[in-house]
């Protein structure tokens, strides 16, 4: 019942404002209100972003327990994890502006719900990414740093999330379920093998090497074929 009355307001205000727009601009009442509304969200988003990024980022950073170093939050604030999420903050936020002021069935609306929507996918993607760097760098201090399987099982998890975003973004661009193309990938998976296999040697190597420890960072090759030798440096996909 609260939900309907909230409804019903937001409605009704949005129709006295976009009608106070039109009585201002007379025979481009449309086009009078469309460009209102973008402006008022690219002025609240701006708004939105300063604050974020120059006051609560900022208020994180200077926290007693964030700046603790060896912590998860200060791990999460030194791999951007703050920063990221709180870019999925504002495309929620121009999201749900869009949902107030814009009906459903326009156009404008539907191009900000999907421009949201990729942009909350792709910063959401970059804070499963911080969090997994975050993970990898405090369990680096715990383990021995020469162990390569940790690295690669979080690279492969990168790769299949990166993989899975993309095709949500795209089923969002086109307006379809992500099954319905996940079905379609069926008669290109010889492609993708093709694409990725070097990837996937480079995950079932990065095993075998650790569980065999054939090889650490620190350790001197030699390649006389091609006159290449020095240190191990780093093991990845």
């Amino acid at each position: 019942m609260k939900n309907e009355t909230v409804s019903n307001e937001i409605v009704t205000t949005r129709q006295e404002i976009l009608n106070w727009v039109g009585e201002q601009a007379p025979g481009y009442e449309v086009l009078a209100a469309q460009i209102f509304v973008v402006t008022w969200i690219v002025v609240c988003a701006f708004i939105i972003h300063s604050f974020l990024r120059k006051f609560l980022l900022k208020m994180i950073a200077n926290l007693n327990f964030v700046n603790r170093k060896g912590s998860w939050l200060h791990t999460l604030n030194e791999d951007f994890f703050f920063h990221n999420f709180t870019m999925v903050l504002q495309g929620a936020i121009v999201k749900a502006q869009s949902k107030v002021w814009l009906l459903d069935t326009s156009l404008l609306s539907k191009t900000l719900t999907v421009v949201s929507d990729l942009w909350m996918l792709f910063y959401g993607l970059m804070a499963f990414f911080s969090f997994l760097d975050a993970f990898q760098d405090l369990m680096n201090e715990k383990i021995d740093k020469s162990q390569v399987l940790l690295k690669g099982v979080i690279q492969t998890i990168k790769l299949i999330s990166s993989l899975f975003v993309g095709l949500v973004g795209v089923s969002t661009l086109v307006g379809k379920s992500p099954v319905i193309l996940l079905s379609g990938l069926g008669a290109l998976s010889a492609v993708l093998m093709l694409v990725f296999k070097d990837p996937i040697l480079g995950l079932v190597a990065g095993i075998q090497l650790s569980a065999n420890s054939m090889l650490s960072v620190g350790d001197w090759l030699e390649m006389p074929k091609y006159n290449a030798d020095g240190d191990v440096i780093d093991i990845g996909l």
